[in-house]
């Protein structure tokens, strides 16, 4: 399972803010991750400035997870050829849902079945809450849980200011996160 969120990046300028009420633009970044839908572990992680799209980290992401996927969930924000195709070059499935306005395209036969199921099921919310139950996309929340335990465990923000650092921040998170998961199954 692939997705993003934003994470805030702490530093001298909380105090500031908490003390002399002064505000200053804060900075974010992404967290994009892929996980294992099984064991719940946190399989590649990617920081990015929080302005890249989930699009163009997810080839990346993808063809760092192990080969041995047979499936992979994401968000519409991932309904690109390019996370198609690295998908496909893994030897796995991809159930991510078309986007609304999406057209048929020759040369992509899953996408274009999942574009007429949900045109079938209809565009509304209870169409699109069906597609998701009954193609299994809505698993895809369990995605959303890692980042609700990251965020619970270790707050809403990173404290390392550089890039470097904060990957390295990351990747420790992921690492705790994993073990803790181990030990509790």
């Amino acid at each position: 399972m692939l997705d993003a969120t934003g994470i805030k990046v702490s530093g001298e300028g909380e105090w500031k803010v908490k003390i002399h009420g002064k505000g200053k633009r804060r900075k974010w970044i992404k967290v994009h991750i892929a996980v294992d839908a099984k064991t719940q572990e946190i399989l590649q992680l990617e920081i990015t400035d929080g302005h890249t799209a989930d699009c163009s980290v997810g080839p990346k992401l993808i063809s760092k997870c192990p080969s041995t996927a047979e499936l992979y969930l994401a968000d519409g924000a991932y309904d690109t050829r390019n996370c198609r195709k690295a998908i496909k070059e893994q030897g796995a499935q991809a159930l991510i849902p078309p986007r609304r306005n999406a057209k048929w395209d020759l040369k992509q036969k899953g996408r274009n079945r999942a574009v007429s199921e949900r045109k079938g099921l209809g565009l509304d919310e209870v169409g699109i809450s069906l597609w998701g139950k009954l193609t299994g996309y809505s698993r895809r929340a369990l995605v959303e849980t890692s980042f609700s335990r990251m965020k619970g465990l270790y707050g809403g923000s990173f404290y390392s200011r550089k890039m470097d650092t904060q990957k390295i921040e990351g990747h420790l998170k992921c690492l705790m996160m994993n073990q803790m998961m181990r030990k509790t199954a």
